[in-house]
């Protein structure tokens, strides 16, 4: 024996990189998965890893990382709307005033009947650049809490997530309105209008909340969400049974569809006219779409409707005295009143697509993440991965204090 004591490093020591076991880590999270999926892909090449206590530790560091760098994403993404709101002359008060998105999204699947998740993410984004800049969490359970429930202790000392009582379904409203109400601190703007579904619960609490002072938040409905229900709406009364069939066969998708085109020529032809003169053309056009699809095109005009003008069909001498007919107007009435918003073509597009990043970063929305904080610090990598289009990168540079090198910049640069 050479008697001589001397260390083996299993990693670089470097301080280009960091260590192997803090990069699995932020891995597991970029890529949607837990602790069980990457034991499983790494026992498949035969490739030893650490414990799951260590895991839980490095974990709870990188959550850290994660949401520091989130608020750092947002920040930025702030700063670029203020300036741009300032160039443009929107300011009141001293404050300036920007147009939002805004949205919520549940930790599991509700399939349009189930709201009960434990926990609920809810975002608000910038209109003009499209970037995060608000997003809040909230849980209704905490794993430690339940634990000790159940064995009816005390639950030990510990960091405590739940922080919502009530209706999942009123986890968007709620943290939408402290979006609202936070933005003149943290960012030194006012949210003036609104893009959302036609979800009235969430504006009606901004109202009730008052935001700011002398200033009235405006909703604009987004375009898709008042055409998808609009035509969802027509086709469950073609097939309620309250009505005879005879009246309900006319409903078909052909002509749902004819009532669409209509709303959609009619936005795009009077965007660019005159506010006022632009909402009636639209209103109008709305609703004289019913009679446009069942052949009555005497009060079409020549950018909807290519027809002569007149009655092509006798379907509408047939229906129009019916209780039938008259909820078909009902429907498209209530998308005429809803003009101002579908002049402005405007959709959720933006938001949506933030929702779909927190469902790939907590795998798809089939593994429970929020028994603790790890449904919290997702969807917060799910914020740099939106705002930054490089979250591990980004990551790894916050947290080296300079750009990393290898593998990962040539990945997700071929992303951007």
């Amino acid at each position: 024996m050479c008697k001589k004591y001397f260390k083996v490093c299993t990693d670089h020591l470097d301080t280009d990189r960091i260590d192997i076991n803090t990069a699995a880590v932020s891995g597991i999270v970029a890529s949607g998965i837990g602790y069980s999926q990457f034991e499983e892909t790494m026992s498949a090449m035969d490739v030893p890893i650490f414990r799951e206590k260590y895991y839980a530790k490095i974990q709870d560091h990188m959550f850290n990382e994660w949401e520091a760098t989130a608020v750092e994403a947002m920040e930025q993404a702030a700063a670029i709307e203020r300036e741009a709101a300032i160039q443009e002359g929107r300011v009141f008060n001293g404050f300036p005033v920007i147009d939002v998105f805004a949205d919520g999204a549940w930790c599991k699947r509700s399939y349009g009947n189930n709201y009960k998740a434990m926990s609920g993410v809810a975002a608000i984004v910038g209109r003009k650049f499209g970037k995060v800049l608000f997003i809040g969490v909230k849980n209704k359970y905490c794993l430690i809490c339940a634990r000790a429930e159940k064995r009816q202790e005390k639950p030990k000392s510990h960091v405590c997530y739940k922080n919502y009582e009530g209706p999942s379904s009123g986890m968007e409203a709620t943290i939408v309105c402290e979006g609202f109400k936070e933005s003149t601190n943290m960012y030194g703007l006012i949210y003036g209008n609104i893009v959302a579904d036609g979800d009235s619960a969430t504006y009606a609490k901004i109202l009730a909340s008052d935001p700011y002072e002398g200033y009235v938040v405006s909703k604009i409905e987004c375009r898709n969400h008042v055409l998808r229900n609009m035509c969802n709406k027509l086709r469950a009364l073609g097939k309620d049974t309250k009505y005879p069939k005879v009246q309900r066969k006319h409903i078909t998708d052909e002509k749902v569809m004819s009532m669409r085109k209509v709303v959609t020529t009619s936005i795009k032809h009077n965007k660019n006219n005159p506010r006022d003169i632009a909402i009636r053309q639209i209103h109008e056009d709305i609703t004289n779409s019913l009679n446009h699809a069942y052949g009555d095109h005497r009060r079409c005009k020549d950018y909807c409707c290519s027809k002569d003008k007149s009655i092509l069909s006798s379907t509408v001498g047939e229906l129009e005295h019916s209780t039938f007919w008259f909820r078909l107007k009902v429907i498209l009435n209530s998308v005429a009143s809803k003009s101002r918003s579908l002049l402005e073509d405007v959709d959720t597009n933006a938001v949506e697509r933030f929702n779909s990043m927190v469902a790939k970063f907590v795998g798809g929305k089939r593994i429970n993440f929020a028994s603790r904080r790890s449904y919290q610090a997702r969807c917060s990598a799910a914020v740099v991965s939106y705002n930054t289009k490089r979250p591990l990168y980004t990551l790894h540079k916050k947290i080296l204090g300079k750009s990393p090198v290898g593998s990962l910049q040539k990945l997700e640069g071929r992303r951007e």
